[in-house]
């Protein structure tokens, strides 16, 4: 990894571009290289970043078939053509990996491109609605319980969603980034029902107007991002 990207130091940007651009097995080498590289993070010694770490833990590293590509395991699936879908995969995270798209962005971004969701319903996330599943067959299964547009008179109702590990380790970076925002702004660390109740997606202007007074809940309730957050990567 380090003698084929030569990087400064070690984030998830940097493993994204070694998949990405399958600098030899991928999968197989960060296998046996995540336990080394979280030790390191964990003893303290400078050049790996936390975000590579959050990501090695969520990362599925099971060995995929020759041709199948990071991010893009069922790309006939979505809404997108193979082409399309290949290109703005390839766009995004290529603006990532340069600091031209911000983990937000990317990550809304690719919930898009892979479920089709409107970005009315992604910011609508908390953090809660990023599950990981444990199936009969001893497999992990990645899970997104999406808000339905809410109709008039009814009630808010959910559909669960299937995505690749590599988008859950994105959106899970993501989802860790708002809760410490979160924390910092309110200058303390969040009980796990609090936690749970962070939007994904923040409109991080808001911040500044957060209490520690009153519902925890309503004062969420300010953080929404706006769905125009899509806009900058899509357009």
């Amino acid at each position: 990894l380090i003698r084929k990207l030569s990087p400064t130091h070690i984030d998830d940007k940097v493993l994204i571009e070694y998949q990405n651009k399958k600098l030899s097995k991928a999968p197989a080498s960060l296998r046996v290289l995540r336990p080394f590289l979280i030790k390191w993070f964990e003893l303290g010694y400078p050049g790996i970043d936390e975000s590579a770490v959050e990501l090695l833990k969520h990362l599925d590293l099971k060995i995929k078939k020759s041709g199948q590509s990071v991010l893009q395991d069922d790309p006939t699936g979505g809404p997108l053509t193979k082409e399309e879908h290949t290109s703005l995969i390839k766009a995004m995270n290529h603006a990532y990996r340069k600091g031209e798209l911000s983990l937000p962005h990317y990550a809304i971004s690719l919930l898009i491109s892979l479920t089709g969701r409107r970005p009315q319903q992604l910011v609508m996330l908390k953090y809660k609605d990023l599950l990981q599943k444990n199936l009969d067959n001893g497999k992990v299964e990645y899970v997104i319980s999406v808000p339905r547009v809410k109709q008039r008179g009814k009630e808010l109702r959910y559909r669960e969603l299937a995505i690749i590990s590599e988008v859950a380790s994105i959106v899970q970076l993501q989802a860790n980034q708002s809760v410490k925002l979160v924390e910092q702004a309110l200058g303390k660390t969040l009980d796990d029902y609090s936690k749970r109740e962070v939007p994904i997606f923040l409109n991080e202007e808001k911040l500044s107007d957060l209490s520690i007074t009153g519902s925890i809940l309503l004062e969420y309730n300010k953080l929404y991002a706006k769905p125009i957050i899509a806009n900058v990567a899509l357009k």
